[in-house]
């Protein structure tokens, strides 16, 4: 066979003007020239595989690929041995070449038969068509199951908001009631301490009424003292009219801080008709704020501003169904709101008042009838 590769082609031409003819082209030239070409582009497909299987190392079976790149690659190898032996015989090299071969296509051949399950497996491009869309429309499901869980959250989140808004209200009316009911029980645990103490007040005043049963003007003393202990006053005075009820004569006043007693001061009713009138027609002038109450505002220049009285509680003395006298109870500095405990305690000193009064008035009617039966003796 070497021969025949050997032989000579000879190419006719047709003649030259100079009648000279082609050149002749060896066989072995020839051979030569295709095995070059068939190694670069074994080389070229290898080179190319091998390029693809790094560029994308996710790739199934990249071993086997990669096993083929070299059974072409030796491929090419043994071109290039091929144009190699024509003018300098390699055995060993050849022989060396021809064993790589045989391996690496052997391995790549059992390689394949056990890929060969896996691949027949491989979908065809229509059925991963299929699949895609498949896998689309699961895709779209699961999104809309995902939006529709969504929903479902923001609603329940909305609905826990909103229980937790309710509840906060019903906290906080909760902790409005319980403040409501504490404030009814302090004022409840402060009004049973005032009145025990003015129960203890109204013991207090039927013994001055016993004790000093004689006594009109130490006995309204003992009043107007035992007054501002029990109301917690700075002030507390007693007034009486006159005989042509136009003037309100002080027949005693006590002030706390200095534990002083007066008397003397009179109000003329010309100068304060709105109190001299609410005296006639109302029962207890209660003035939480007395410069702002139209019953007390006439006293701001004479009598409350220099002594500081902010609030006011006076009860009529009565006696006989008639208007004899005040008892002023008096708050200076602040502001007050009188409770009606203390209203009604306030009428309790004035209906003692109106007790020593009589007292004293029936006292004066024995002394004038003994003595009228002296003298008729």
């Amino acid at each position: 066979m070497w021969e025949i590769l050997t032989e000579r082609l000879e190419f006719v031409g047709s003649s030259q003007p100079d009648g000279s003819h082609l050149r002749l082209i060896s066989a072995t030239q020839l051979y030569g020239m295709s095995d070059l070409l068939i190694a670069i582009a074994d080389f070229a497909i290898a080179i190319a595989i091998v390029y693809f299987v790094r560029k994308y190392p996710k790739l199934e079976f990249p071993k086997a690929i990669v096993a083929f790149a070299v059974v072409v690659l030796l491929g090419g190898g043994e071109h290039l041995l091929e144009i190699v032996s024509r003018w300098s015989p390699t055995h060993w090299l050849w022989g060396l070449e021809r064993g790589t071969t045989v391996l690496v296509s052997w391995y790549s051949a059992i390689t394949l038969f056990r890929l060969l399950p896996y691949l027949v497996d491989l979908q065809t491009p229509e059925q991963l068509e299929v699949a895609n869309q498949a896998l689309a429309g699961e895709v779209t499901e699961r999104q809309n199951a995902e939006a529709e869980l969504r929903r479902a959250n923001e609603e329940l989140d909305d609905r826990v908001r909103q229980r937790t808004i309710q509840l906060e209200w019903a906290n906080a009316d909760l902790e409005r009631e319980i403040l409501r009911r504490q404030g009814v029980e302090s004022a409840l645990r402060e009004s049973e301490g005032r009145l025990k103490t003015q129960q203890a007040g109204l013991l207090a005043l039927v013994k001055i009424q016993k004790r000093y049963e004689g006594n009109f003007g130490e006995m309204l003393r003992e009043i107007t003292q035992l007054a501002t202990q029990i109301l917690d006053v700075e002030r507390a005075s007693i007034w009486f009219f006159e005989d042509d009820r136009r003037i309100l004569q002080c027949a005693n006043a006590y002030e706390r801080t200095t534990e002083k007693h007066t008397q003397g001061m009179q109000l003329h009713g010309d100068s304060y008709p709105n109190y001299f009138q609410a005296l006639e027609t109302e029962g207890a002038i209660v003035a939480n704020n007395s410069y702002s109450d139209p019953r007390t505002t006439e006293f701001c220049q004479t009598y409350l501003t220099p002594f500081s009285i902010a609030s006011m509680l006076d009860a009529p003395i009565h006696l006989q169904g008639q208007t004899i006298g005040v008892i002023c109870l008096e708050h200076t500095h602040t502001p007050r709101t009188w409770s009606l405990e203390e209203q009604n305690f306030a009428t309790s000193l004035a209906y003692t008042c109106a007790l020593a009064v009589e007292s004293r008035d029936r006292l004066q009617a024995e002394i004038a009838l003994r003595q009228n039966e002296q003298h008729l003796r």
